[in-house]
């Protein structure tokens, strides 16, 4: 994972090292994502359109590398800009304030991608009318929703619901919507992620993507779980980085497993198309299974220490489980690839 790092970047990556532990226990790190966007790390899409991808995959990776809870509303942050890239908000003012930070927010898509594959029903209706759509119902989970000002959650995120004409795309602003906070997940108490109630919420046509969602999302959906591929290839990096000081040469081993799978990541960046799908589909499972492989190694190369509630090496091998479970799952997959 080759990237070059500037030395603001490096004091940022060690602040957000430093925090590690309250992140683990609930900390949402909005001042270290601020500082990211002020560098420009989401901002790939924005300045270079698709030719973006590979530096937006390695940011997530590097970010990751330190701690994958951030790295993941990185994640967030990015797919949603990957989404306004290939929509009408392409050339408004949105995307660049999206693409810097100055507006966090995340994807809300996994309910309606596990819709599409017959999973589970899609949790959003919509009705229009002659100013858009209003929306009703409730999204169990999107992340990257923790930024307040004055007491308002300003967080924006995607969402794709159900009309009488079929599935529409459209961005929601969290002040006005009711939000829970979701932090029962471990090692990802710090990613902001909350249920949403949509509750006669006016979406108006300013705000909607498409209405052609299943065919937008179809769409983006190789890009969406590619850029979470990015998520292994980092906490596999911080795992190997551990193992080395305790048993180098299955360090050694398992990097150049990492490398190729790294390698083959970065071609299909190039080209994240649906003709694809499948391929960045199985390599999210080949880097997830490396990652599990690495992080557990890594803890128990680390002994005692390493298995202490609050190690480094406990909170990357759980992160490297959320990483094999994040949707599309396991099990999701696997009805892609049969089908």
């Amino acid at each position: 994972m080759k990237v070059s790092i500037d030395k603001t970047l490096e004091l940022t990556l060690l602040k957000l090292s430093s925090l590690g532990r309250e992140i683990q226990r609930g900390l949402y790190p909005y001042k270290i994502l601020k500082e990211l966007g002020d560098l420009g790390l989401y901002a790939s899409f924005y300045k270079e359109g698709q030719k973006g991808f590979v530096e937006a995959f390695n940011n997530i990776a590097l970010i990751s590398k330190t701690c994958v809870n951030t790295g993941f509303c990185v994640w967030a942050q990015l797919v949603l800009n990957y989404y306004l890239l290939h929509s009408h908000y392409g050339d408004k003012p949105l995307f660049r304030q999206i693409a810097y930070g100055e507006i966090l927010g995340g994807s809300g898509l996994s309910n309606a991608l596990k819709s599409f594959a017959g999973i589970e029903a899609n949790k959003l209706r919509a009705k229009g009318d002659s100013k858009g759509y209003i929306i009703n119902g409730t999204l169990p989970y999107v992340s990257n929703l923790g930024a307040l000002e004055q007491g308002r959650n300003v967080s924006i995120f995607a969402f794709i619901a159900m009309a009488k004409s079929g599935h529409i795309m459209g961005l929601a602003r969290c002040c006005e919507l009711r939000l829970k906070d979701r932090d029962e997940f471990c090692a990802f108490k710090g990613s902001a992620t909350k249920s949403v109630v949509f509750k006669d919420y006016c979406l108006p046509f300013s705000d909607v993507l498409s209405l052609s969602a299943s065919s937008f999302a179809a769409k983006v959906a190789p890009g969406f779980v590619l850029l979470q591929v990015a998520l292994s290839a980092g906490v596999t990096c911080g795992a190997l980085q551990s193992l080395e000081k305790h048993q180098p040469h299955i360090a050694k081993t398992l990097e150049d497993k990492r490398q190729v799978l790294y390698d083959r990541a970065l071609r299909l960046a190039k080209n994240p198309t649906k003709s694809r799908f499948k391929a960045i589909l199985r390599l999210k499972i080949a880097f997830a299974n490396l990652a599990l492989k690495a992080t557990q190694m890594a803890l128990l190369c680390a002994q005692s220490k390493g298995y202490k509630e609050e190690s480094k090496e406990c909170k990357m091998a759980l992160e490297a489980i959320f990483c094999a479970n994040i949707s599309p799952s396991f099990s999701h997959i696997q009805r892609i690839l049969g089908s």
